[in-house]
């Protein structure tokens, strides 16, 4: 494990992973982020976590101004998540409002009912930027990545018309791949275009592979059902408001 000296600085994922620490063993909810206490917190937790040594000495900081703001940052956006809200519960008129923080209602379900990684992005952007493929180009990275941070901010409605708006693009792309095999006319709505690459598509079953062959049919109307009902539900919900978890799931 590589430990950092005290003139080199946190690396991002490693001031994400100190706060998330941080706040899950906080036991009391309260977070005061102008305490030498608080900093203090953050150092110790990036000792526990191999990423600085221990200089032996808890009253000594050796994190950089730089390592604590990258920490401070990402504890903003656990106030952008809702998760931290600022003030204090403690009824003192001067912690009612920022630098203090308090865990919020949706904080402490998240913590009391799952692994503390609240509705996280990155192990999914991750995933999805290692994939080689044609389908998944820039466009769709940026409405992906657009959704993601409608999510974030609570816009729910935003967030999955975006993704609608990814579905469709995934299967224009999709389509766009096959017109370099057979020839199909996309002048027409999506449901024709589907139907000009089914009907140009399937005569050519008895000539692929037996385990790519059979069923073809069925598997393509299979397939575009699914991205034209996911479309649909998405860009035209039928409810009138969405919870946190059902956009999220």
């Amino acid at each position: 494990m590589n430990r950092l000296g005290f003139n080199d600085h946190l690396n991002v994922d490693q001031a994400k992973k100190i706060v998330k620490e941080v706040i899950k063993n906080n036991k009391s909810g309260e977070f005061f982020i102008s305490s030498s206490n608080f900093y203090l917190v953050l150092q110790r937790t990036a000792i526990n976590l191999g990423y600085i040594e221990d200089p032996q000495s808890i009253h000594t900081n050796i994190l950089s101004r730089n390592d604590e703001i990258k920490c401070i940052d990402e504890l903003w956006n656990y106030v952008l998540t809702g998760i931290l809200s600022p003030g204090s519960n403690q009824n003192y008129s001067d912690s009612k409002f920022f630098p203090h923080l308090h865990l919020t209602e949706l904080g402490k379900h998240v913590i009391e009912n799952q692994d503390y990684d609240p509705y996280s992005s990155e192990s999914y952007l991750n995933h999805l930027m290692e994939i080689n493929s044609d389908l998944v180009d820039d466009a769709v990275k940026t409405f992906l990545l657009e959704a993601l941070r409608s999510f974030k901010l609570n816009c729910y409605f935003g967030s999955i018309a975006l993704l609608g708006m990814c579905a469709e693009t995934i299967f224009m792309h999709f389509v766009d791949e096959m017109r370099k095999f057979v020839k199909i006319d996309m002048s027409h709505t999506i449901t024709t275009t589907f139907k000009n690459l089914l009907e140009s598509i399937v005569p050519l079953k008895n000539k692929l592979p037996s385990n790519i062959g059979q069923n073809l049919e069925l598997w393509l109307s299979e397939f575009f059902n699914y991205i034209r009902q996911t479309r649909n539900e998405l860009h035209q919900p039928i409810v009138n408001s969405f919870s946190r978890e059902d956009v999220y799931g």
